[in-house]
């Protein structure tokens, strides 16, 4: 029998790639089912739209999000209509909005949930009028109803939020 030389043989092999590519032989990263932000995984990240569905009575396959950066997500239980040109913002037909952010300290992380909640028993306004501005990772700025206040979120070791007004919440 003629049997082509083992050299041959490798080298056919190499040029073929035993059949793969190159790129399909590297193992693909998994995609991730998470914004891509410091401190964030998969756990945290249902966690965050368990607790937004929770507050919105939506189901959590329903939630629409878009980022706010440093950590702070918008949830939408609302229908996306589309983008405002060159913003980077959605518009929503209808529904509740809730903002969460991811607030660490080391190792130790938490969700600082929508400080609107309290806001909106402290300033006797609804809601949906309520405007909320970021000010610090743990200070946020509500107005509406021609009123305005500071809140600060304070984390308790347990990891329990409040948010407590620190400023007079007048005109």
């Amino acid at each position: 029998m003629n049997r082509p030389p083992l050299a041959a043989l490798f080298l056919a092999l190499f040029a073929l790639g035993c059949g793969h590519s190159r790129s399909e032989a590297r193992a693909k990263p998994a995609e991730k089912n998470y914004p891509d932000v410091p401190n964030m995984n998969e756990k945290r990240w249902a966690n965050a739209q368990d607790k937004a569905a929770k507050e919105l009575g939506v189901d959590p396959a329903k939630l629409n999000h878009e980022s706010l950066g440093n950590g702070r997500f918008l949830f939408h239980s609302g229908v996306l209509l589309g983008e405002v040109a060159g913003t980077g913002r959605h518009v929503y037909d209808g529904g509740a909005q809730v903002e969460y952010a991811l607030y660490c300290v080391g190792w130790s992380c938490v969700w600082l949930d929508d400080p609107r909640a309290r806001a909106e028993f402290d300033l006797n306004c609804p809601r949906q009028q309520l405007a909320i501005s970021y000010l610090s990772e743990v200070t946020r700025g509500i107005a509406g109803c021609d009123k305005r206040a500071t809140y600060v979120a304070k984390v308790s070791p347990n990891y329990e939020v409040t948010w407590l007004m620190n400023s007079a919440g007048g005109n």
